[in-house]
C-alpha cells in the first residue's frame, strides 16, 4: 500500500510555520509526462525532491531533470537517505543544486531563507551544494532532540481517499533506532532513538480522525515498542479518547510482552510485522540482528495469543546463506505460523554496513548507482539462480503450510491487474513483475 510522503508533509508544514508560501504536491500516479506541465503552472523558484529509498533513485533524478528543462533557473533540492549518504554522487552527475543531509526539518528551513536573503550557504549546517570551488559538505546538524516542537505534516496537502472508502495515513512516533544492523542504515541515518510524547501522538492521531475522516493508522517507526510502557499509554489515550481507529506496526521479536499486546489488541492493533530476516543462528550473528530463534517464536505465540496478526518478513541471501540456513528458516517459519509471510532477496545499500564491506572488497562501487544494473543485490556467496530458488522454496512452504493455495492465486490475478494498469499510465513496478514470477513458479511447483 502507498501512503502519504510525511517527510515533505514535515518540511512544508515548517515552512508554513514561519510564513513562507510553500505548495507540497503528491506525485503518486501520476505520469512523468504530466510533471512538466505542472511545474509550468507552478512556477516555483525552489523545488524540493525526495530521494529516499534507493531502489527509487531513478524517479527522483528524472524530476529533477524535468524541473531544471522547464527553467533551468529553479534551485532543485534533494533530501532523503540515498540523497544524503550519496551526494557527492548526486550533486556531480545530476541536475541538483543542493542537498539536505540527514534529518530535514531545521536544515531546510535555514536554507530557504538563506537562499531568499542570498546569504552564505557555507553557514547552513546540515547541507552540501555546488559551488565554484566544487562540491562544499558544510557542518552536520545535531538531531532534533524534542519532536514535539516540530508542527503535525501538511495533510492539508496530502491525499486520504485513493485507496477506497477506508481512509489511511501513516504516522511517526518517534526517529532513530537502538540497533545497527549489518543491511539497514536507519541508524545512522537517524541517530539515537527519540520518542514524541504520547500527548503529542495522539493529539495527531485524533486531529486526523477528526479532520480527515482517517480510520486506519500506520506507524512508520522503526522499532515501534522500543518502549513498552510508552506504548501502554499510548493505547490507554486512545482508547480514553474513544479514537474507533485501527492500525498496525513494526518491531523487533524482543521488544513485546503480554501485557503491552493486551493494551494494543484492546486500542485495536491489527497487526504487527517482525523484521525476522532468517531463523538461522548463524546468519543472525553474521548481520548483527541481535535476537535468537526462542525470541522469534515466543513474540509471535504472544502476538497470536493476544489476537493480533504477525507478519514475518524474511530476507534471503544474507551472509552465511546456505541449504542448512534455509531450512531452519522454513522451521522456524513452520513453528510461528504466521498469519502473512514477505520475502525479500538481501540488497546492498548506501549508508549501511554491509555495502562498506562489500566495497572494501571489490564486490560493489559507487559507480553502481549511477547504472541501470537493477537492484544491488548481495551475491557474493550465492547466485542469483540460488536466492530465487531459496525464495521460492520458503515461499511454498509456508502457502502448503497454510493452506492457502487459492488466496496465492487470487494474490497473482491481483498483481497482474495493478501491473497492466500501472503500465497502462506509465508507471511499470519491476518488484511486481518479481513478485507475479514468484507467486508463477509456486503454483507451478503445487500443479507438478
Amino acid at each position: 500500500m502507498n501512503y502519504q510522503p510525511l517527510g515533505l508533509g514535515y518540511l512544508a508544514a515548517v515552512l508554513e510555520k514561519e510564513g513562507i508560501p510553500v505548495k507540497l504536491i503528491d506525485l503518486v500516479n501520476t505520469p512523468f509526462e504530466n510533471v512538466e506541465s505542472i511545474i509550468q503552472k507552478e512556477k516555483p523558484q525552489i523545488v524540493g525532491i525526495s530521494c529516499n529509498l534507493t531502489t527509487l533513485r531513478w524517479g527522483s533524478f528524472k524530476l529533477a531533470q524535468i524541473v531544471k528543462r522547464v527553467d533551468p533557473n529553479i534551485k532543485v533540492i534533494m533530501g532523503g537517505i540515498h540523497a544524503t549518504f550519496m551526494y557527492q554522487q548526486v550533486l556531480a552527475n545530476l541536475p541538483v543544486d543542493i542537498i539536505v543531509r540527514f534529518e530535514g526539518e531545521l536544515t531546510f528551513l535555514e536554507l530557504v531563507k538563506a537562499l531568499e536573503s542570498g546569504s552564505d550557504l557555507k553557514a547552513v549546517k546540515g547541507i552540501a551544494f555546488k559551488s565554484e570551488e566544487g562540491i562544499i559538505k558544510t557542518e552536520d546538524r545535531s538531531p532534533i532532540e524534542n519532536l514535539d516542537s516540530l508542527p503535525f505534516p501538511a495533510y492539508h496537502f496530502l491525499k486520504f481517499d485513493m485507496y477506497g472508502q477506508l481512509k489511511v495515513s501513516g504516522i511517526v512516533a518517534s526517529r532513530g533506532c537502538p540497533y545497527n544492523c549489518q543491511y539497514c542504515s536507519n541508524r545512522k541515518y537517524w541517530g539515537r532513538l527519540r520518542q514524541r510524547s504520547v500527548k503529542n501522538v495522539v493529539d495527531e492521531l485524533e486531529m486526523l480522525y477528526n479532520d480527515y475522516g482517517v480510520r486506519y493508522f500506520s506507524f512508520f517507526d522503526n522499532v515501534f515498542t522500543a518502549n513498552k510502557e510508552r506504548v501502554i499509554e499510548i493505547c490507554q489515550e486512545i482508547i480514553k479518547r474513544k479514537l474507533d481507529v485501527s492500525w498496525e506496526c513494526s518491531t523487533k521479536v524482543e521488544l513485546v510482552s503480554p501485557e503491552m499486546l493486551q493494551w494494543m489488541k484492546k486500542a485495536n492493533c491489527l497487526r504487527i510485522g517482525y523484521g525476522v530476516e532468517s531463523g538461522s543462528p548463524s546468519v543472525l550473528k553474521a548481520i548483527n540482528k541481535k535476537q535468537t530463534p526462542a525470541q522469534i517464536v515466543k513474540a509471535f505465540k504472544m502476538t497470536q495469543e493476544a489476537g493480533i496478526e504477525a507478519i514475518l518478513y524474511l530476507m534471503i541471501g544474507n551472509p552465511n546463506e546456505t541449504d542448512q540456513t534455509i531450512n531452519e528458516t522454513i522451521e522456524i517459519m513452520r513453528l510461528v505460523k504466521p498469519d502473512v509471510m514477505w520475502t525479500g532477496l538481501t540488497l546492498i545499500l548506501p549508508g549501511t554496513d554491509m555495502y562498506e564491506i562489500c566495497k572494501r572488497r571489490g564486490f560493489i562501487d559507487d559507480e553502481f548507482w549511477l547504472s541501470d544494473k537493477g537492484d544491488s543485490i548481495y551475491t557474493m556467496e550465492n547466485n542469483i539462480k540460488q536466492l530465487k530458488n531459496w525464495e521460492w522454496k520458503i515461499s511454498y512452504a509456508y502457502y502448503l503450510q497454510r493452506k492457502r493455495m487459492l488466496r496465492l492465486v487470487e494474490m497473482t490475478v491481483f498483481l497482474r491487474i495493478a501491473k497492466n494498469i500501472r503500465e497502462a499510465m506509465g508507471v511499470p513496478i519491476p518488484i511486481v513483475d518479481m513478485q507475479i514470477q514468484r507467486f508463477d513458479h509456486i503454483l507451478h511447483q503445487t500443479r507438478a
